[in-house]
């Protein structure tokens, strides 16, 4: 199977998953809203950002045991992916029990939060917060379960299993909030989710053993080395997972429990747009692994320039839609009392363009070994955004702590980390300034866009979809007008071309 095809299996994969993910954020926040009180779904924000925090205790060994498995597939290395496989389930096992008892730990800090928040049902919260404790460990197993599905490159298959996963995670919370059982319905909804990922992964990997001759015993041999490669993933996940999950800490902190929900509502469909832009060069992490190590006639640097094309194809009419309807949709959706404003929208969609680049940026580092610098860069970068946006928070409100991640990002890694991946990678002047050209074709291409659609008066839900699916189709046609990648990718991509990686430049 082409490396191409086994892309766009992922990326595929990944999108029918963003669309169960918009269907649950659109049914399950407002029967949240409507069946748990404000203050109450507050902490369990609270709560996911606290938990997120504990589990960069995680330090990413399973990231870089991906890397690894994906190169021992590509020279056909069987007792390696033996040998790495049970190491990914020992090392995943280990890192859990150290987060889930992290969490029990944190316990007071987590009710110093609630109580600051004034929530009406701390106890119920509390109990929430453990059972999402146990779904964080049991997520953490299962992603070593999971590498070995990634790197051994079947992306149908784990494509599959979260699927599966994700629908019963939505049909469960729905269930359990119409049933009256209110925080709880969320955390139980978590739980099942990680344990069909931890158990579909574990049951392919058994059943594909006698199938591929994989050794069926392993070894730690090695596992010091795995532990220090991980170091500078740890950074990078660390600063990540800080910098993700502040936001929702540092408002309630600052700005109590109302405008924390406003927030987190009127970000919740532009990170959506964020995850369908980052999607690309996460399915492609494993591919782009295997053609660094195979060192073939595919060009790792041609397909990294090919991965951040994507990501700015896709990021930048994500960012034009969140300025322009974002606010409709909000206000459409949970009502004009949870908008958090046109300046933060604004910010809101900046970050969305350069986080997608960044977390692009990061997948190609991690995918081609590059764990250690890229890692120390986002770190910096998070310590700066967390330290920025508490002061701005505190002195400017939402504003001030939306503005803190442009800035740092500004700072840090907008320049540090393509600096880095051109060094490894040879990217020559003409690769960047390909790269900017594609940036202002998928520009003009949302502007033309956006002039045709914004005729439509979106003052409804059917017409806010029609003025959002105008939009997307002529900046599709625009885009494919003026971009001579976009048509040949299109050609690729006919089942009769036999879709290959050769011919990206």
């Amino acid at each position: 199977m082409s490396h191409l095809r086994n892309t766009f299996i992922g990326v595929g994969f990944a999108y029918v998953q963003i669309a169960v993910n918009l269907v649950q954020g659109l049914i399950i926040t407002p029967m949240c809203l409507a069946h748990i009180p404000e203050a109450t779904f507050g902490a369990w924000l609270v709560t996911g950002n606290l938990l997120a925090w504990i589990g960069i205790l995680d330090p990413g060994v399973h990231l870089v045991l991906q890397q690894r498995i994906a190169a021992a597939y590509a020279h056909q290395d069987l007792q390696a992916i033996g040998r790495l496989r049970l190491q990914a389930y020992v090392l995943a096992s280990l890192f859990a029990i150290v987060a889930l008892t992290a969490a029990v730990l944190a316990l007071p800090l987590h009710a110093l939060l609630v109580e600051r928040i004034g929530c009406e049902q701390p106890v119920q919260v509390a109990a929430a917060y453990l059972i999402a404790a146990v779904a964080m460990a049991v997520f953490v197993v299962s992603y070593g379960a999971a590498v070995v599905t990634l790197g051994t490159q079947a992306p149908a298959a784990h494509g599959v299993i979260a699927l599966v996963a994700q629908a019963a995670n939505l049909a469960i919370v729905i269930v359990l909030l119409r049933g009256g059982s209110g925080i709880m319905s969320l955390p139980i909804g978590l739980l099942v989710q990680a344990v069909i990922v931890l158990t579909g992964n574990l049951a392919y990997a058994s059943l594909m053993m006698p199938a591929t001759g994989w050794p069926t015993r392993g070894s730690l041999h090695g596992v010091g080395g795995l532990v220090r490669e991980s170091c500078g993933v740890f950074l990078g996940r660390a600063g990540s997972a800080l910098a993700a999950n502040s936001d929702m800490i540092i408002a309630s902190w600052f700005l109590g429990a109302a405008p924390t929900v406003a927030l987190n509502i009127t970000q919740r469909a532009p990170l959506m747009l964020r995850t369908l832009a980052e999607r690309v060069s996460h399915a492609a992490a494993p591919v782009l692994s295997a053609i660094d190590a195979e060192k073939g006639r595919i060009s790792p640097a041609a397909a990294m320039t090919a991965i951040v094309r994507a990501a700015i194809w896709l990021a930048v009419p994500a960012t034009v839609a969140t300025i322009l309807w974002n606010p409709v949709f909000v206000r459409l959706w949970a009502g004009g009392e949870f908008y958090a404003g046109d300046h933060p929208n604004a910010l809101i969609a900046i970050g969305l363009l350069a986080g997608t680049l960044e977390t692009t940026f990061m997948n190609v580092c991690g995918a081609i070994g590059l764990y250690s610098v890229s890692g120390r860069v986002l770190l910096a970068k998070s310590i700066l955004a967390i330290g920025m946006g508490s002061l701005g928070a505190w002195l400017f409100g939402t504003v001030g702590l939306l503005a803190a991640p442009v800035v740092a990002g500004a700072l840090t890694t907008w320049w540090l980390l393509p600096k880095v991946i051109g060094g490894h990678s040879g990217w020559d002047g003409d690769r960047w300034s390909g790269l900017a050209t594609d940036a202002l074709k998928a520009c003009a291409a949302a502007a033309a866009a956006a002039a045709v659609a914004t005729r439509v008066d979106a003052h409804d839900p059917l017409a806010l979809a029609i003025t959002c699916g105008v939009f997307m189709v002529v900046y599709a046609a625009c885009l494919l007008g003026c971009s001579g990648e976009l048509r040949s990718l299109a050609i690729r991509m006919i089942p009769a071309s036999g879709g290959r990686w050769s011919g990206l430049r």
